[in-house]
């Protein structure tokens, strides 16, 4: 894992901090699309529901193989 390449979307990231990685800062779908027509291997999303969703629209999602469901805040602290 550490040796693929990794494409990092993000608004405020400049250079990314470990290497293989590339960060994209264009419209996600437009950077799904151009990297979708080079030759490679398949690409997996991790992480952000919001990159997920707008590719979602875009079509570029053919298959989800995993859901890691996160809660956010504080959670439940009943049993």
């Amino acid at each position: 894992m550490n040796d693929l390449q990794k494409i990092v979307f993000s608004r405020t990231l400049v250079a990314a901090p470990w290497k293989p990685a590339t960060p994209v800062r264009d419209d996600p779908v437009k950077a799904a699309s151009r990297l979708k027509r080079q030759a490679g291997k398949d690409m997996v999303v991790v992480g952000s529901g919001t990159l997920v969703s707008a590719l979602l629209r875009g079509s570029f999602i053919d298959e989800f193989f995993r859901v890691r469901p996160i809660i956010l805040g504080a959670g439940s602290t009943s049993s």
